[in-house]
């Protein structure tokens, strides 16, 4: 008799060649295999032309000729970049950086590669985790192991029929672990199988630590990690699936977050995928800090989570009805009954994955249930919550989610600030667009201008667009946040935009969307996405700003391509950060109310960016989502590689900024493993 595998779906066949669809599928996998190979081979030997002898000795002659093509080729990208850096100091800036981290070797790489001499570009790929993992293994400090009395760790393990040896090996990674004090708790959901039962028994005879529970009746993955989580003791409950593999400090690390953080509920660490045989890496997930949007997502939990054992018991365990996505569940579940700061996450690979057939760390698509599951999660934690809002599939990522509040009817009028100048008839061209794709709300317009206009010269229906316009004149060369603050007189609508740039296409509904975020009394600011189309290649420019570096702060996934998902799928997911874009800033009134009278410490951009750190520091989410989208062609307003060029060094604002921020604002969105850029590559500067 077939039983279910309810810890795992069937593993991924091929599929069946009598369906014409599924025939192009195959045929499409087999010349993918036959590229890869191509690559792979065509790889080997550039690697042996670079290693060759006459290659290195004529690096002195490349080196000059390189940097010549170098020159050449990107001379008409070059406004555009100098743009990008806050000007020719801000350019200059960055290229003296880069000298001073590198080195001499700076040269070699722009010698060998023309297109990026930077970090990850020589030896390797800028993404190749395998070569980043063996160069920094070494060098980073173990975690220090308890002497005093120490929490017990219970490692829950809930197995039905795995391949016996991927069993072991999870096993003998719990043995392995430098940190002693821990149990391992094991359920077995009535497998049936003998060469299992065989294995179990002696393991639990041969270690006083190590307990078995065999349950009598198939109950499927909640109510069989339930019958584990029933033997626990220990303070701190472990997950651990049956083929995975816990690192040898794990639980080192664990302890001491817990010595670091007394309070803290649940705990949860990067993690990475492995080949089934173990032998390699397929990549990393290094995750911010814990972020309740990008929650709302997707699992970033997941793995390693580890939960106070109190909280689990509180909640009743695992639930049945969500199978496939039992951890998302349970992680939703505990949330609620925690603040924000007793979700703790420590940057460290602390989780091998281990992808397999059947996985979703093979593929999305190996568990189309879990999406089912995670959905009726999402759904009963809202209403668990008293949160009115739809459960939506993400537009690029249809098995991860997107959340769409309900906008209450007090929330339906906004205005629109227009803080920049622009030439009349462009101005006019925007707000008919803007005001067109708002969405179904009352929307009114002020522009905040220098220039000699009033708002009969950008009517263009008298009717319908003259009474919702206003034109205040400011003085020249006055700051954003400067002209907002003569805007807010004039209207007394519950949500406020923002716009301190010109934009050629927006979203249909697109003020509609960034409102439903707005209006939620835990969130800031709301941005959307900011596309640059002005070479119709269609990037994003303006995002989520990371604080990277000291006096370092980028837009994260500048350069995406708009139907690209990022890294991890944070490139289409709506999430928070520290700090957002000022080129478009949706806010209520309410809040901004709070943060008056608005002052111009330190200029275009930064005294918004300043204001979304005021607005964090309150325990305010600043919301960038990409499901809004606006796109701008005019480079002038292109965003800068780093908005600290707007601070020039030993200026009055610069030392402001220091006094009330530091050189670098702590920010829980950027994990220091990844790159200074914001392009979510690898920090080869660790």
């Amino acid at each position: 008799m077939n039983h279910p595998d309810p810890m795992r779906e069937p593993g991924f066949e091929l599929p069946d060649a009598s369906d014409p669809g599924d025939v192009e599928v195959v045929r499409l996998q087999a010349q993918l295999s036959s590229a890869l190979e191509e690559l792979k081979q065509t790889r080997s030997e550039l690697e042996a032309i670079q290693n060759s002898t006459i290659w290195r000795m004529s690096l002195a002659v490349r080196a000059p000729v390189m940097f010549i093509l170098r020159l050449r080729h990107g001379w008409g990208g070059l406004p555009g970049r100098i743009a990008r850096h806050g000007g020719w100091f801000g350019h200059l800036c960055e290229w003296w950086r880069d000298i001073q981290s590198y080195g001499w070797g700076y040269f070699g790489r722009v010698a060998t590669y023309e297109h990026n001499p930077g970090p990850g570009s020589g030896d390797h790929d800028r993404n190749d985790y395998t070569a980043w993992k063996h160069r920094f293994s070494q060098t980073k400090p173990a975690a220090t192991i308890p002497t005093d009395p120490s929490p017990l760790m219970s490692v829950v393990l809930p197995v039905y029929r795995p391949p016996l040896h991927l069993l072991q090996e999870a096993v003998a990674s719990v043995l392995r672990q430098r940190y002693a004090n821990w149990e391992l708790c094991i359920a077995d959901d009535a497998s049936n199988d003998e060469q299992l039962t065989a294995y179990l028994h002696t393991l639990e005879s041969q270690h006083a630590n190590v307990h078995v529970i065999f349950r009598k009746t198939n109950g499927h993955i909640s109510q069989c990690t339930n019958s584990a989580l029933d033997l626990a003791t220990g303070e701190f409950v472990v997950l651990l699936d049956q083929d995975d593999l816990l690192p040898e400090e794990a639980l080192a690390e664990v302890v001491k977050c817990v010595a670091e953080h007394p309070d803290v509920g649940i705990i949860f660490s990067d993690e990475d995928r492995i080949v089934e045989s173990g032998t390699r890496s397929l990549g990393a997930y290094f995750k911010p800090d814990f972020n309740y949007d990008l929650f709302m997502g997707h699992n970033m939990v997941s793995h390693l989570g580890v939960y106070r054992r109190s909280l689990l018991t509180a909640i009743g365990g695992f639930r049945r009805g969500v199978e496939g996505s039992q951890d998302y569940d349970v992680a939703l579940r505990a949330l609620e009954r925690l603040r924000l700061d007793q979700v703790v996450h420590i940057p460290k690979v602390l989780y091998h994955w281990r992808a397999i057939q059947g996985s979703t760390a093979l593929s999305q698509s190996e568990k189309t249930y879990t999406t089912t599951a995670s959905y009726k999660a999402l759904v009963d934690h809202l209403e668990r919550t008293g949160v009115a809002a739809e459960v939506l599939p993400c537009r690029l990522l249809p098995n991860f989610h997107r959340i769409r509040y309900t906008l209450s009817s007090n929330m339906q009028r906004a205005t629109v600030v227009l803080a920049f100048d622009y030439p009349v008839h462009q101005v006019r061209e925007l707000i008919t667009m803007l005001g067109t794709r708002a969405g179904a709300r009352d929307t009114s317009f002020i522009w905040v201008t220098s220039q000699a206009v009033t708002a009969a010269d950008i009517q263009t229906d008298p009717q319908s667009i003259a009474p919702t316009i206003q034109v205040v004149s400011a003085p020249p060369g006055g700051s954003a946040l400067a002209r907002v603050a003569t805007a807010l007189p004039l209207s007394d609508d519950p949500i406020l935009a923002v716009l301190t740039m010109p934009f050629s296409e927006a979203t249909d509904g697109w003020l509609d969307e960034l409102a439903r975020f707005a209006a939620q009394p835990r969130v800031g600011f709301v941005a959307p996405m900011v596309v640059d189309a002005a070479d119709q290649i269609k990037l994003v420019d303006h995002g989520g700003i990371l604080f990277t570096d000291n006096f370092r702060a980028v837009h994260a996934h500048k350069g995406l391509h708009i139907d690209h998902t990022g890294y991890a799928g944070r490139g289409a997911l709506s999430q928070s950060f520290s700090a957002l874009s000022p080129a478009l800033l949706v806010v209520r009134r309410e809040l901004i109310n709070t943060a008056l009278p608005l002052t111009s410490l330190f200029g275009d951009p930064l005294d918004f960016v300043d204001l979304c750190l005021e607005f964090r520091d309150r325990g305010l989410a600043n919301v960038w989502t990409p499901e809004v989208e606006l796109r701008f062609n005019d480079l002038r307003f292109a965003g800068r590689t780093n908005l600290f060029t707007s601070l020039p060094p030993l200026s009055a604002r610069r030392t402001t900024w220091i006094q009330k921020w530091g050189p670098k604002p702590k920010d829980p969105a950027y994990n220091p493993n990844l790159s200074l850029d914001g392009d979510f590559s690898l920090n080869w500067r660790v």
